[in-house]
């Protein structure tokens, strides 16, 4: 708590300053070099038109790897005399192991565009994505965990996701150094900035490397009432999430002497596009979670200059960074997207009503016109928190060149990634032919028939086999490992 409460005293002194004076268009401070004059890389911008920089440029390429490892986990029902009167609920039964390995290549351009005001354009290749699932502590010799009610597997292990690549989105950020210590120095650094990502290339569809097709393609392969068959239709893997992302974010940090501390706040908001299999299934009125995670994220820090020579523009940084990030509920793409959506059991391969009407003798079926819904491996993500830390080291060779060597830690708390619920009570239903199942007993008569109302209308996405309590899936123990090198030519 030491370090926020000062940055929220200077962020507030910086905004007070700034609405008075204007005092990022002020003159840098004299005697400083342009090629040493930046501040903590997260409040560091680009500027232009400077009586002694007229023009910056930056372009930078950097290697970066990803492990994510977790457990999968599934809640257990069993159902015999004397445990808790006949239904016994366990959690945490094991599944399987899942891997996860991303090798990419992060390309990025930032150019000034005014006084502290940058663009940045960020295009990352991803040079090989690799998912499986092995067993967990003999979990493939009890296949019945991993089954749907009736005993069918909904995948198999050893699961082997096919190997991605390719281009995944294309970032424009638009910076701004609000205030700027180099050029007042009684004031922080303070930066804003807007961040917006463009899918590129096809959206990610659920796959099975060792199946044929690997990748399914459900909207084709379909009975005439509906059932996903075993035909030959097939579709790339893809590679991006199918979304346009907004970020904004908020950095100040202050040099005292060798040391800087500094601070960041961003909030991540995705918007699924047309095209994905996100956006077949978000429309229909009885769905409760119909947009991904939202995404909050605090980081605090400190760099460490070691060695400056302003004379030669060389400099030695040390890095050290803690985060902390909340994951709101949201439909998104889990560890087990690919095993589930390309699963043939039939309790996902059959497609669900949009909704319901009455059936004209006092009951519900399926509504014709409101069309189906097909189970695409998304499903419903809850709550979590994930804590990390980063170490980097920049070393500025000369004016011109810099590197940077980093390496990242995150732990991601345990949560569940199926579960949603069966009724959505949030919307009222016009008759209890459209709430189908779900109504409760409104009263009794002498004869003890019953009365019933509605309690909403049914969730399309629901899918009581990985949905409902005692089938539910979750990730528990899940570890990222970051490792990046990078370097940057400076003009």
């Amino acid at each position: 708590m030491g370090f926020y409460r000062p940055c929220a005293l200077l962020a507030v002194r910086a905004v007070l300053v700034f609405t008075a004076a204007g005092a990022s268009a002020a003159p840098r401070a004299g005697g400083v070099k342009p090629f040493l004059d930046d501040t903590a890389e997260l409040t560091n911008v680009l500027d232009a038109f400077d009586d002694d920089d007229p023009f910056d440029f930056h372009i930078s390429a950097a290697y970066a790897a990803r492990f994510k490892s977790a457990k999968i986990r599934r809640e257990s029902s069993l159902s015999q005399a004397g445990l808790t009167q006949g239904g016994f609920t366990a959690i945490n039964e094991n599944i399987a192991n899942y891997q996860q390995v991303t090798h990419s290549l992060n390309i990025t351009a930032e150019a000034g565009l005014w006084h502290d005001l940058g663009l940045r354009i960020k295009l990352p290749v991803v040079l090989s994505d690799s998912r499986t699932l092995s067993s967990l502590d003999g979990s493939s010799a009890n296949p019945q965990r991993y089954a749907q009610g009736d005993g069918a597997a909904l995948f198999s292990l050893p699961f082997t996701s096919p190997t991605r690549s390719g281009l995944d989105w294309l970032g424009l950020e638009v910076a701004w150094g609000i205030t700027n210590q180099r050029r007042t120095p009684g004031l922080p650094s303070w930066l804003g900035s807007i961040e917006v990502r463009l899918p590129i290339g096809d959206p990610l569809h659920a796959c099975n490397a060792n199946a044929s097709p690997q990748c399914p393609n459900i909207f084709a392969d379909t009975t005439p009432d509906g059932r996903f068959t075993n035909g030959a239709s097939s579709r790339s893997a893809g590679l991006n999430r199918g979304m346009t992302t907004v970020i904004a974010r908020s950095a100040v940090s202050r040099r005292y002497g060798d040391v800087e501390p500094y601070g960041q706040f961003s909030i991540l908001a995705d918007f699924p596009g047309t095209g994905s299999d996100f956006s077949t299934q978000n429309t229909q009125r009885g769905i409760i979670l119909d947009r991904p995670p939202v995404i909050g994220t605090v980081i605090s820090g400190v760099e460490i200059t070691a060695n400056e020579e302003r004379e030669n523009g060389r400099r030695l940084v040390f890095d050290v960074q803690a985060r902390g990030s909340y994951i709101s509920p949201g439909r998104d793409y889990s560890e087990l997207f690919d095993a589930l959506g390309s699963s043939r059991a039939s309790s996902l391969a059959t497609p669900s009503p949009a909704a319901y009407t009455d059936n004209g003798a006092g009951g519900s079926m399926p509504s014709t016109s409101a069309g189906k819904v097909y189970f695409t491996g998304i499903t419903d993500i809850a709550p979590h928190i994930a804590l990390g830390s980063r170490v980097a080291v920049r070393w500025q060779v000369n004016p011109l060149v810099l590197f940077t060597l980093g390496v990242g830690f995150e732990w991601v708390q345990g949560h569940a990634i199926t579960g949603g619920d069966e009724c959505n009570t949030g919307v009222k239903a016009g008759s209890l032919g459209e709430a189908a199942n779900c109504k409760s007993v409104s009263a009794r008569n002498p004869q003890g028939e019953a009365s019933y109302k509605s309690t909403g209308i049914p969730n399309p996405n629901y899918r009581p086999s990985i949905d409902s309590a005692g089938r539910r899936f979750r990730a528990d123990d899940t570890l990222i490992t970051d490792v990046w090198a990078n370097l940057s030519l400076l003009f």
